[in-house]
């Protein structure tokens, strides 16, 4: 089963909900869960790179992939902190930050695994018969 899945749509979530904890211990709780749903995430981020092809090519496709997410990094904080400013608190960053693993990785990774478990069999039986 897919790890990546669930441990980034609870990152996501936890992220909604982090501007509206308040308190030592939920603010605790609530870095503890986000630490172990995205430490999934990244635990996990190089292993599609081993599959894709040739294992003398592993370190080129994993340069490249994170060359391109770093600009999520560098973007990131600076757009944070203009709505911050704009809006006077973090709520609205909390969502901002939120839509990123819903909308780029979540809804598509359960998108193409419905489209796996279900359009490839039922393609793949109708050619058969």
């Amino acid at each position: 089963m897919n790890v990546m899945t669930p441990s980034v749509f609870v990152a996501g979530i936890l992220t909604f909900f982090w501007p509206h904890v308040h308190g030592t211990g939920a603010l605790v709780a609530v870095a503890l869960l986000y630490g172990v749903s995205i430490g999934a995430f990244v635990s996990l981020i190089g292993a599609p790179m081993i599959a894709l092809g040739d294992s003398a090519d592993v370190g080129r496709r994993t340069g490249m992939y994170l060359t391109i997410l770093s600009f999520g990094s560098l973007m990131g904080p600076p757009i944070s902190g203009a709505i911050n400013r704009a809006t006077g608190g973090y709520s609205v960053v909390g969502i901002y930050a939120g839509q990123s693993p819903f909308y780029f990785f979540s809804v598509p990774v359960s998108m193409e695994m419905n489209l796996v478990l279900t359009v490839v069999p039922w393609f793949c039986i109708s050619l058969l018969s």
